[in-house]
């Protein structure tokens, strides 16, 4: 019995919650190859490629969901997140606006733009 669209993917949250990666990154490439266009998904790989420090990857996968979704703040914020981790701090901080751009009151990327002028010396 083939399992609904949903609980799949309540799947794979439930995997990624739980800490268990490869499960969660697995069903998730498998899910995608259904439904390639779906952003949660594609985000929450990304999160995983980033907690596995596969920088590439993670950035790949959060650039489809801002190319699928032009409007995806979360998506913009990720990929500000993976670049200040690889201390590549001009492009963290496009990201970080961009996010703010499209959610002007999104607290996350006010605090991480806030986060990486610091860590820049640019106190304002």
């Amino acid at each position: 019995m083939k399992l609904k669209k949903e609980e799949i993917y309540k799947k794979i949250l439930q995997e990624y919650t739980l800490n268990l990666f490869e499960n969660a990154e697995k069903l998730s490439l498998e899910y995608l190859k259904d439904f390639p266009n779906d952003i949660k998904v594609l985000n929450i790989l990304g999160a995983i490629y980033a907690g596995k420090k596969e920088y590439n990857k993670s950035i790949e996968y959060f650039k489809k969901t801002t190319h699928i979704k032009k409007d995806y703040y979360i998506g913009y914020n990720n990929i500000g997140l993976v670049y200040r981790s690889l201390e590549d701090h001009k492009n963290a901080l496009d990201y970080f606006n961009k996010a703010i751009k499209y959610k002007d009151d999104y607290k996350e990327a006010y605090n991480n733009l806030g986060i990486t002028n610091q860590s820049l010396n640019k106190i304002k």
